[in-house]
């Protein structure tokens, strides 16, 4: 089981359990029921495991050919330097970001319409640090297509409806 092993390196690990069945993965380094999982967005931290998973994808034999896209998806919890510093790596060494997961509290995870702002303030960031064509999808506080629809975020690639690609 990847769970008890430390997170730097439990996330290349299951990269290499699933990603020869999936036709892309996304690097959850954000949960906030996991613990230590969010230090994973700290550059040193995000890096390694960066470099670590696309060594194992470019050495993997696929059954299916195409790129096989990894993705990184982020916190909204995250200020303006730590974002930048997430973009910088991701660009470099990912295929695209998810922004964003469930923001964490004292009283425990925020998600759904509460997380609808935050999201987009983080969304936009991302946006404009990653560039126009950097592939970003949207997820957090997305309840309905009107909501996506009506919103003024509209710099993501995608966007994501309770887990299905929209």
């Amino acid at each position: 089981m990847c769970r008890s092993i430390a997170p730097p390196i439990r996330t290349p690990i299951c990269y290499l359990r699933v990603a020869r069945w999936a036709d892309g993965c996304v690097l959850n380094v954000s949960s906030p029921n996991t613990p230590a999982l969010r230090e994973l967005q700290r550059p040193e931290h995000l890096e390694v495991v960066l470099r670590l998973v696309r060594s194992m994808r470019d050495q993997m034999v696929f059954p299916t050919e195409g790129l096989h896209p990894l993705l990184v998806k982020i916190a909204p919890d995250l200020d303006a330097t730590q974002l930048r510093e997430i973009c910088d790596l991701c660009t470099t060494l990912a295929d695209g970001l998810v922004c964003t997961n469930t923001s964490a509290t004292e009283q425990g995870g925020i998600s759904g319409r509460p997380l609808f702002g935050p999201s987009t303030a983080v969304v936009r960031a991302v946006r404009a640090a990653s560039g126009a064509n950097y592939p970003l999808i949207g997820v957090g506080g997305i309840l309905q297509p009107l909501t996506r629809e009506r919103s003024s975020r509209g710099s993501e690639s995608g966007a994501d409806l309770h887990g299905i690609r929209v």
